[in-house]
């Protein structure tokens, strides 16, 4: 199956896989780490994310990584595995109603097929930044080379900062890059420096979390028992969507209201329960 679906379809089951009626256990083949997608963060942005709805039973392996080879889309896919526990006890509502305090800041480097210098290279680059924002900095790194690679080298940088409540993010790889940012050369350097000066971009510009993240918060709010509430510093066009989209499939009441400077989401929950996990 091509990769443009199978990241679609880890989301989803991301989203729904507690709603099910039995377990879930799924190896999922071919999973390239693509433009801007990355199974790492899947793993901090939506653990953090169920930690704060109570929602456990969650478990995501990477078995092994891929990369796209070059500009050409042949790969040996990585592989995962996803395991989710049934969930049966109501989701609870959330109320995000002043700006998040960063506590840390992380950074995530991972290579295929490729030696220590290229991990080497964004971590120096990456590091010092890192430690500029927050004295609780720290970088973990994986160089994959055996039964844990595909046969595409490839390597990706990825830097999040995480507060209680949420969590920004940026990923990108030299595929990224080379698509994105077609005036700069894609070296490890200006991976780490993009990916670090994206993430804070995207801190800047939002309150609570990560604007990638609104249709899971969303979501899952949409799901819970009574109002939820979270405060934003701007609307657009796609979170208009999205609204009317988890409306549409949930039954829930979405209100946004401008509450100056700021913007301020109301969620009214349909009080979701898994019965047949009674």
């Amino acid at each position: 199956m091509n990769n443009d679906f199978l990241i679609p379809i880890l989301r989803v089951l991301l989203l729904i896989g507690h709603a099910f009626k039995d377990n879930l256990n799924v190896r999922i083949e071919n999973v390239i780490t693509n433009d801007l997608e990355s199974i790492d963060m899947y793993q901090t942005a939506f653990w953090l994310l169920f930690k704060n709805f109570n929602i456990q039973g969650y478990n995501l392996q990477i078995i092994r990584r891929a990369f796209y080879k070059n500009d050409i889309n042949e790969v040996n896919g990585g592989i995962i595995n996803l395991r989710i526990k049934k969930h049966s006890t109501e989701i609870e509502s959330k109320k995000y109603e002043s700006k998040t305090v960063l506590n840390k800041i992380r950074a995530i480097l991972v290579s295929s097929r490729l030696n220590s210098e290229f991990i080497k290279r964004m971590t120096d680059v990456v590091l010092p930044s890192m430690r500029q924002l927050s004295k609780n900095a720290k970088v973990f790194s994986q160089c994959c080379n055996k039964l844990d690679s595909g046969l595409c080298p490839g390597y990706e940088c990825n830097v999040y900062c995480e507060s209680r409540e949420g969590v920004f993010y940026e990923t990108l790889n030299y595929n990224s890059v080379k698509n994105f940012y077609k005036s700069i050369n894609y070296t490890p350097e200006n991976i780490a420096n993009f990916s670090f000066l994206n993430m804070m971009n995207s801190a800047s510009k939002q309150y609570i979390f990560d604007r990638k993240l609104y249709f899971v918060y969303l979501f899952y709010m949409g799901l819970s028992s009574g109002l939820s509430t979270f405060i934003l510093r701007e609307i657009d066009e796609d979170l208009n969507e999205l609204v009317k989209v988890l409306e549409k499939s949930l039954g829930c009441k979405i209100i946004i209201k401008q509450d100056r400077p700021n913007y301020k989401i109301n969620i009214v929950g349909i009080g979701y329960l898994n019965k047949s996990n009674i």
